[in-house]
């Protein structure tokens, strides 16, 4: 019966935990958390003692990306207003495993706090960032790494590990620059999940790497009828403004040729407003130009033919 008891509150406690992260719209300045930590480190807990106004947990450190003379074991003990439904009063002991990123700030010599990264303070889960047990070759970093490429990369792998919410990525990926981009989004475009191809394909999108329009156009066909081709839409009319003629002659052929994206094409080509941009522009109806770019919520379109 008490086991009984214990799945039935840790499972109406994530369903809160995915409640309040979705309504909170929680969205941190990745920047000033990166150089606010005094350690970032990928390790684990398997138990921590939590109550409404505290939570504490060992973390085993598996990889250190950055900090000096990092022991193998943090001590972490993090003041909170815990949210999500609580049934017990005092600290309770819960014996669930955790595995990620830990962004930590020394308070002593022994003790660490930690700093939220994936959501609102006062949820376990938004206290660290997804990464993998064991990375990948195409995403293992070195020393000499760039603290922000490790970061990106650690990600990267673990949000492919777990198979679920890559648009994580994109929220790191839109505020700091890392010459390991490419590769985490590129490998995102080969994933069979659609969700992350769409991912990839806008994170290429954001970053204007080349020839992501000649990429779009042989991965649309299998993400076209997914959800979450909107990352795609909305990067293209509201991101990509790469002026380069090779890449402005490949977004009027995909507006010529995709009904799908041609809205937002038309767009990123009006806002290139490049010499090369307008002859291509001119091409297409004057009631289809005007019905792009005289619309008020032009920024705002998802989806259109």
């Amino acid at each position: 019966m008490n086991s009984l008891i214990t799945s039935i509150y840790l499972g109406l406690r994530l369903i809160a935990i995915f409640i309040l992260s979705a309504l909170c719209g929680y969205s941190a300045n990745n920047t000033d958390l990166i150089s606010t930590a005094d350690a970032i480190v990928v390790g684990s807990i398997t138990t921590r003692t939590e109550s409404s106004e505290r939570v504490s947990f060992s973390i085993n450190v598996v990889r250190v990306l950055k900090g000096v003379t990092i022991p193998p074991t943090l001590e972490v003990n993090h003041a909170w207003n815990r949210k999500g439904l609580i049934f017990q009063d005092g600290a309770a002991s819960i014996d669930v495993a955790f595995h990620g990123m830990w962004f930590l700030k020394q308070m002593g010599s022994a003790t660490w706090d930690v700093l939220p990264v994936g959501g609102p303070d006062g949820l376990m889960s938004n206290l660290l960032l997804p990464a993998a047990l064991v990375l990948p070759l195409s995403h293992q970093h070195s020393l000499n790494t760039p603290l922000t490429d490790k970061i990106v990369l650690e990600l990267a792998a673990g949000l492919k590990a777990g198979g679920r919410n890559p648009d994580a990525l994109l929220n790191w990926t839109r505020q700091v620059r890392s010459s390991h981009m490419q590769t985490a989004l590129t490998d995102f475009v080969a994933s069979p999940i659609a969700e992350f191809r769409s991912v990839g394909l806008a994170g290429l999108l954001d970053t204007e790497q080349p020839n992501v329009i000649t990429l779009i156009e042989e991965v649309w066909p299998s993400i076209r009828n997914d959800a979450s081709r909107s990352h795609v839409v909305i990067a293209l009319q509201d991101s990509y403004r790469d002026p380069e003629p090779k890449s402005v002659r490949q977004l009027a052929r995909l507006a010529a040729e995709n009904a799908d994206l041609r809205t937002a094409a038309i767009y990123a080509l009006a806002a290139i407003h490049t010499r090369e941009a307008l002859p291509f522009l001119a091409t297409f109806p004057l009631k289809i130009q005007k019905a792009v770019l005289d619309r008020p919520d032009a920024s705002r379109d998802v989806v259109s033919n």
